[in-house]
This record gives C-alpha cells, structure tokens and sequence, in this order.
C-alpha cells in the first residue's frame, strides 16, 4: 500500500515551519488539518479525509473552501470533478522495489538503461549530501530553464531539516568534476519511498546524471527494505497539454505501474468567494 505523505504529523509541521500554513490541528490519530492562506483575511482548509471537526475550524480561519485530498476513496464526500486544486498529483508511477535490481533494470526503457550506463562511463558521482543550498542553486537554473516557479531558499531548508533530523528526508547530488550538475530530495514514509524534487544543471545534460542520480536513489531504497518508490506525478495520460508532460518523459523511462488517485474533494465554506476563485483560474 502506498502511503500519503500528507497524512503524516512531519509533513503538516514541516508546512508551519516553512510558513506555508498558519495553523495545523490532529483530527485523529493519522489524520492532520492545516491552514493554508489565500489573502490576510481569507484561507484553505486542507484535511486527508472527511472529520466532524471540519466545518468549525473552517468557520474559525474564515475558509474559502475545505480540500481533502486521499490515496483512498473518501465515502462521506464525493470527488469534485474538474476541482480548483489538487495538492497531490492524480497520477503516478511507482517502482516495486522488492524486485532485484536487475529486474528493476530489465523492466525500464531502453533508452532509460543506456542513459544510466552512459553517465557511469562518463564519469559522473553521486553522493549522499546535506547541502541544501547547492540543491537550492541547482533547482533555480532549472524552474528558468523550464519555467516554473520555485520557493525561496527557506522554505527548502526547513521541508529538508525539518524532515532530515527524524531520518525522513534524503538529498543525493550528482557532481562531474567535482561539480554539482543534478540533485534530488526523496522522502521516506512507512514502507514508501518519495522522489518529491529534483534538478539539473545547463551544463553537461549530455552527460545524463539525472538517470543515474535516480538509479543510485532507488539503490539506496531497495538497501534500506523499502518497498516502493514514488515519481510522485506525471501527465494525466489523456491530456497531451498537460504541464507536467516533460518531466513524464523522463520518470517513464525507469519502468514502474501507473497509478491513479481519487480527484480531490471540494466542501465549499463560502460560495461567493468560491467563485470568484474559479472564476479567476479560468482567466489565467
């Protein structure tokens, strides 16, 4: 079973800490909330499953809306279709790491094997590391290359630290003469896995690191007995336009079953406010 790492009481920290939440509260005993702001005045409830507890606290952040987002179907409200936001990403591919890894190798694509063993003939290193800033300045040359947004050096510093001191979060940098090309920040969660960021350099992308950082990180995994590990997101396979097709290209070589998560469900607090939000999504 994979396990959501949103239901996880690290995770909900780690988003007050980086102040990415105002507030979090423990609904039961694996179930977190937490408060995301849209303006000064107004907020997001973000919960995992459907609890009594919901509706006041939604009353007492002033939110919008109320997201609960699963790996699992949630009976006591129906997914929202074609929802103003989703946190986790609908689809997935997921490596069974209790196979061998040659099996893991037998089962990638092609031209996912060669680019592993082309980084490995060229040189290239990949190291277990705690900086963080050299991840942080490796993933700024990527969001410009590719443009997407990133957050600030901060917000990096505390998901990593926060999630690292109880052995929840691993950085490993790829470096071609003792240069940072690539890197990664997995996270650990039960028997899971988790390829949460990643990033390349401008320079030597002919050299292929980001195949074989990947490939020592699911070494790393199969070592310490985890199970599965996570792309966490691909392209919805209907949706040719999807954002994410790029980087789809990329998670797909290394083999792995697709997986599709329940749309998120939507419990809308404040109608007025709600449409205007969607309203103004639709004229981005």
């Amino acid at each position: 079973m994979i396990i959501n790492p949103y239901t996880q009481k690290e995770f909900a920290e780690t988003q007050l800490k980086s102040n990415k939440a105002t507030h979090y509260y423990k609904l039961d005993k694996n179930n977190f909330a937490y408060i995301l702001p849209i303006t000064k005045k107004l907020n997001i409830i973000y919960a995992t499953k459907f609890h009594k507890k919901l509706d006041s606290l939604a009353k007492k952040h002033n939110c919008v809306y109320t997201l609960i987002e699963s790996y699992l179907e949630n009976k006591k409200t129906p997914p929202t279709k074609n929802p103003i936001k989703q946190i986790i990403p609908r689809f997935t591919t997921v490596l069974d790491l209790t196979r061998t890894a040659e099996e893991i190798l037998n089962r990638m694509h092609p031209k996912g094997r060669y680019n592993i063993k082309l980084a490995e003939k060229k040189g290239v290193e990949i190291k277990e590391s705690t900086d963080i800033e050299a991840f942080y300045n490796i993933l700024k040359t990527t969001a410009d290359r590719d443009e997407f947004s990133i957050n600030n050096l901060e917000y990096y510093k505390t998901f990593y630290q926060n999630l690292a001191k109880q052995n929840k979060a691993k950085i490993f940098i790829a470096y071609y003469n003792n240069e940072a090309i690539a890197g990664l920040i997995n996270v650990y969660f039960d028997t899971t896995v988790i390829y949460f960021y990643g990033a390349s350099s401008n320079q030597y992308r002919n050299l292929m690191a980001p195949y074989l950082l990947q490939w020592k990180a699911i070494q790393d995994a199969k070592k310490q007995k985890f199970k599965h590990y996570d792309f966490l997101g691909i392209a919805n396979p209907h949706d040719p336009k999807d954002k994410l097709a790029g980087v789809t290209y990329f998670k797909q070589k290394f083999g792995g079953q697709l997986l599709t998560w329940p749309n998120s469900q939507i419990i809308v607090n404040k109608p007025f406010w709600y449409s205007l939000l969607k309203i103004r999504k639709f004229f981005k």
